[in-house]
């Protein structure tokens, strides 16, 4: 993380750079009370080379655990990232400054030149002050890198290796099949959908509960069952919500309901619907639903009380509409009948050898795991605990490393190393934390951006792209290609790595709009 924090702040220090040229009249009215601003731009050169040397020794390295051993490296990082973080202070005080004194023109300054001269004067003063200190620290950190011998090992190939794999990547990953990564749902998947169709011995509004531990695939069993073409046209509406942990306001959740409802004649919505109250909704959703063959999915349900009350909400036409609820908690799966509750159970050894072959050998003509490797993918299988999520996440991981016994022996003790340090998180919590901790410096930035959207929200790539873009974790690695091309790799990569959800894509295979796998998340 502190490699990818320091390409952020280079990216800063380099706005630093561009902003060198100032206005006449800011030079003239600071020449006489400030230090040089020639000065503190070579100051700003002169730190943000020693932070480029920084970047280099801490990027595409596993340094995360090898500090637990090297208690010098440990404390030195530390240092870097305090110095860091208060120059990054420094810089955006800097950068204020500089939008202040364009905003003026050479009239305004004569008209005020009290004002302007003495607070601006005095800031520019405080600013070189900081930055003196702050080369000198930056200085005394490299001088105690070298004094005391402070390395890290395999910094060199762990950056060509990501780059090699990433190169490769971004030429096939949009037109990746998610379907492909389905293993061990064939079971529950016909059993869900005899659930679903058999309206003639069935027809009462039945509801139905899918329920399991986070990462068992609830969602993607029901999201595949829902999109099967049989489903569609069996069913005359179709409403997927999904709930959540953070759901607060019923109502909320009703409109949210009808605009699914019309999806697609969103002319038809009634007007108002955003200050309609409780029973209102209720009887626009009972109105619409009326004599119609629906099947309605409240992903991820947290509480009982949500199902008593939105079940207000839907009729029984007696011609076979369906209720599905996806759900950790049993208290909530009980809300339907015995013969209609389905646990999903952790993969069984064989199904989870293939769902991880799938991911961790993609790139390979016949998928099929190397013989000297088996019994590492043993070991890393017994610690994902048939957990799906897991596999997938381990699995993509070790896609991006060499199929060799020496580097899967380094991602099988880095996994260890997170057991053993972390026992507050479950196993499949510290897989994924591993999976963060693995990615490449360039990246982590922009995948904890991606937590500032609300649980369970679907982000847009484009919007995605954009705001990357903006926020300056994007770097430009060739003049071929744009910041937004740049991006679009990283969204790409992220994607392959399973960190993140495909949850649309277009006609020809290119991601749309994906979120965060709640587990993820947390």
């Amino acid at each position: 993380m502190e490699a990818a924090f320091i390409s952020l702040l280079i990216n800063k220090l380099a706005q630093v750079a561009f902003n060198q040229a100032q206005s006449r009249c800011s030079q003239i009215l600071l020449q006489h009370t400030t230090p040089p601003l020639d000065q503190i731009h070579a100051r700003v050169r002169r730190i943000t080379d020693e932070f480029i040397v920084m970047k280099a020794f801490l990027e595409g390295s596993n340094w995360f655990t090898i500090a637990a051993t090297n208690k010098p490296l440990e404390a030195w990082i530390e240092q870097v990232r305090k110095v860091a973080f208060e120059i990054e202070d420094i810089i955006d005080e800097y950068l204020y400054l500089v939008g202040r004194q364009r905003e003026r023109t050479w009239k305004n300054c004569l008209m005020a030149p009290s004002d302007l001269c003495f607070n601006l004067a005095k800031a520019w003063r405080g600013i070189d002050s900081r930055l003196e200190k702050m080369e000198k620290d930056l200085s005394e950190l490299s001088s105690r890198r070298d004094r005391f011998g402070i390395t890290i090992s395999g910094n060199e190939d762990g950056v060509k290796n990501s780059e090699r794999d990433t190169h490769h990547y971004r030429a096939y990953s949009p037109m990746l099949n998610d379907e492909d990564d389905l293993v061990g749902i064939e079971v529950n998947k016909s059993k869900l959908l005899s659930w679903l169709t058999n309206a003639d011995t069935c027809r009462k509004m039945t509801a139905i509960a899918v329920w399991g531990m986070g990462g068992h695939g609830k969602t993607t069993l029901v999201a595949n069952v829902y999109r099967n073409n049989t489903v569609k046209s069996h069913f005359d509406c179709q409403v997927w919500v999904t709930v959540s942990q953070t759901y607060s306001v019923l109502e909320e959740l009703l409109r949210i309901m009808i605009k699914e409802i019309f999806k697609g004649k969103e002319d038809l919505v009634p007007n108002g619907i955003t200050t309609m109250q409780r029973l209102e909704l209720f009887d626009i959703i009972k109105e619409s639903l009326q004599l119609k063959r629906y099947i309605i999915v409240l992903d991820d349900v947290w509480h009982v009380d949500l199902c008593n009350h939105i079940s207000r909400a839907f009729i029984d036409s007696n011609n076979g509409s369906r209720l599905i609820i996806t759900t950790r908690m049993h208290e909530v799966a009980r809300i339907a009948s015995d013969e209609h509750i389905m646990k999903l159970q952790q993969l069984n050894e064989k199904d989870a050898w293939t769902l991880f072959c799938k991911k961790a050998f993609r790139r390979e003509n016949n998928k099929d795991c190397p013989k000297e490797l088996e019994d590492y993918i043993g070991r890393i299988l017994n610690k994902c605990q048939g957990s799906p999520l897991a596999i997938v996440a381990i699995g993509s991981l070790l896609s991006f490393k060499e199929k060799s016994q020496t580097e899967w022996k380094k991602v099988y003790d880095n996994l260890q190393w997170e057991f053993e340090n972390n026992p507050a998180l479950d196993k499949v919590k510290s897989i994924l934390n591993l999976s963060f901790n693995d990615l490449p410096y360039y990246l982590k930035n922009c995948f904890v951006y991606c937590s500032i959207f609300p649980e369970d929200y679907l982000i847009n790539r484009k919007k995605l792209i954009r705001l990357w873009v903006a926020e300056g974790f994007v770097e430009a690695k060739s003049k071929n290609r744009s910041m937004e091309e740049e991006a679009e790799g990283y969204l790409a990569e992220l994607v392959d790595r399973s960190m993140l959800q495909v949850v649309n894509r277009n006609a020809f295979g290119r991601l749309q709009t994906f979120k965060l796998h709640d587990v993820v998340r947390e």
